[in-house]
């Protein structure tokens, strides 16, 4: 994972069962380089393939290829976006605590979070202007999870980390999960186009009984994938962005279609 100079949260998922994305930005505003194909882009992690990525005119790409399923990627609107249900923590930490007071609670710089074992899991803040500065922020509890959601914020980058209530497992995720309605997988994703500090990409896990296991994960070049939701449990919204010349990030609603088996 890159590192952040600035502590810039962004978020964004990605899509496993079915998705569909796409959407038509200005191509005037941007480069050759971004309109040029993003094909046969290299997947990284557990799953060894590659994807192809055709961008349209605008630097978005036309279809995308995650863990073996084609999806078609087509413009949406915000409306059917805003309309998917989305795993969004208050800013405020202590009223995220409030809603498992009798298993999270803070005390000064030490987050404790009561795990079914007995035992208690302890992140401690550490205060400092070197690469060992690390504050965790809570976030929530996810049943599907079966784990608790911690914000990371360090020198120069930040993550998710999600604590698995039985063990006390960390999973590392490039930002906040969201659970697809049938309970079986998860995506996360973050956008990171101008700064280049944090991972531009998202991940896919798969729900097991021992908590979230990486399937795949995908890093494109020429654009980002800002946040994605499950519709249904075959097709995604998100919004993706792009850069144009200027080095303006300009977002699109975009959905996620299965356009084979």
């Amino acid at each position: 994972m890159q590192r952040l100079k600035y502590l810039l949260p962004v978020a964004f998922v990605c899509g496993m069962a079915a998705c569909q994305s796409g959407a038509a930005p200005n191509s005037g505003d941007t480069t050759k380089a971004d309109q040029q194909a993003d094909s046969l882009l290299e997947a990284t992690g557990p799953e060894s393939a590659r994807d192809t990525a055709l961008p349209n005119p605008g630097g978005l790409p036309d279809t995308l290829t995650l863990n073996g399923q084609l999806y078609r990627v087509v413009p949406s609107t915000q409306e059917l976006f805003e309309s998917a249900p989305e795993f969004t923590p208050d800013t405020s930490e202590a009223k995220n605590i409030a809603q498992q007071k009798d298993r999270v609670r803070r005390h000064g710089d030490t987050l404790m979070m009561q795990l079914t074992n007995g035992k208690v899991k302890q992140l401690v803040n550490i205060l400092s202007d070197g690469e060992d500065l690390a504050s965790f922020t809570y976030q929530g509890y996810i049943p599907a999870l079966k784990s608790y959601v911690v914000h990371l914020y360090g020198y120069e980058f930040y993550d998710v980390q999600v604590v698995n209530e039985n063990t006390g497992e960390q999973v590392t995720m490039v930002n906040l999960p969201q659970v697809s309605p049938d309970g079986k997988h998860a995506i996360a994703s973050n956008t990171d186009l101008v700064a280049a500090f944090t991972t531009n990409g998202l991940q896919c896990f798969n729900l097991t009984p021992k908590g979230p296991e990486l399937a795949y994960e995908f890093q494109p070049e020429r654009w980002g994938p800002d946040r994605i939701k499950w519709l249904d449990d075959k097709v995604l919204v998100g919004i993706f962005s792009v850069t144009t010349k200027e080095m303006d990030v300009i977002p699109h609603y975009v959905r996620l279609e299965p356009v084979r088996k």
